[in-house]
């Protein structure tokens, strides 16, 4: 495998050969983060088509700074998240979530630490489109309200609605799993372990 630097310089001349290996080198951790952000392969196949076309085109404005990885995480962000605002519509409902009170959402632990990743992209999935988007965005891609809020186009209240129901589904869904895993196991045991 050539030097990251060399593959590189190879999609800056759009060697063939050379961006074939920076997608296979790139694109198992690309594909995580697109199926985060969609419920089915075929459209994470779609984003994760769009991100290595931007990538491609974009990599002169790679300077070297901070990892290849996380340069290229952000453009496929931003690749899921034209998808979403091109394809999913905030009914009048969603976009005055901001007028509604009590949804305060409990942060005294992470969901994510009790989780193996295949349940936790399950679950997920199971979220609403605008509910999970801003989980991914807050939760896991570390964003603040402000800025989900400008990249959505809604505004700061709405994406503080949006996570605290998504964390609220979410919880109900691990309550749920514990129940099951309760029932197989043959233990009575109903607390939480953390919550959202």
């Amino acid at each position: 495998m050539p030097e990251l630097h060399e593959l590189i310089q190879g999609c800056i001349n759009r060697d063939p050969h050379l961006m074939e290996q920076f997608y296979h080198r790139f694109a198992p951790s690309m594909w995580v983060v697109c199926l985060r952000y969609t419920r089915n392969n075929m459209v994470a196949e779609d984003v994760m088509q769009e991100g290595f076309i931007r990538a491609f085109d974009q990599i002169t404005n790679y300077t070297g700074k901070g990892s290849l990885e996380g340069w290229l995480r952000r453009i496929f962000i931003t690749s899921a998240i034209n998808h979403f605002k091109k394809h999913y519509r905030f009914d009048k409902q969603e976009r005055e979530l901001d007028k509604v009170t009590g949804l305060e959402a409990r942060t005294d632990n992470d969901i994510i630490g009790n989780l193996h990743t295949e349940e936790l992209l399950q679950m997920l999935n199971r979220l609403p489109e605008g509910y999970r988007v801003v989980f991914n965005l807050y939760a896991i891609e570390g964003y603040n309200h402000r800025e989900i809020a400008e990249m959505l186009g809604f505004s700061e209240g709405n994406s503080k609605s949006q996570l605290a129901r998504a964390r609220a589904m979410l919880q109900r869904m691990l309550m749920q799993l514990e129940a099951q895993e309760a029932l197989v196991t043959g233990k009575n045991n109903t607390t939480i372990k953390g919550g959202l």
